[in-house]
């Protein structure tokens, strides 16, 4: 999905249910604060992007240009590299 700074949806993947692309939405937008707001406190700068690990995939939020962000959900075979 593509989600706004604040954690609006903007885009949706077809195939993708409104609710669904809401809650990764809502989400992804939660993820990038948490990691902004460690870059902060911690002093390590701008965060670029943001990956969670799960037993069946990633999840992975990056930054999209001004004031977006793109998440992702793969499988567990993505090459995250």
């Amino acid at each position: 999905v593509l989600l706004s700074a604040d954690g609006l949806l903007l885009s949706g993947s077809t195939g993708m249910t409104v609710e669904t692309a809401e809650h990764l939405s809502a989400t992804g937008s939660a993820l990038v604060g948490l990691a902004r707001s460690t870059g902060r406190r911690f002093g390590r700068g701008r965060v670029h992007q943001a990956a969670i690990e799960m037993d069946g995939g990633y999840l992975l939020v990056t930054s999209a240009g001004s004031g977006t962000c793109l998440a992702v959900v793969t499988g567990p075979d993505a090459d995250t590299g």
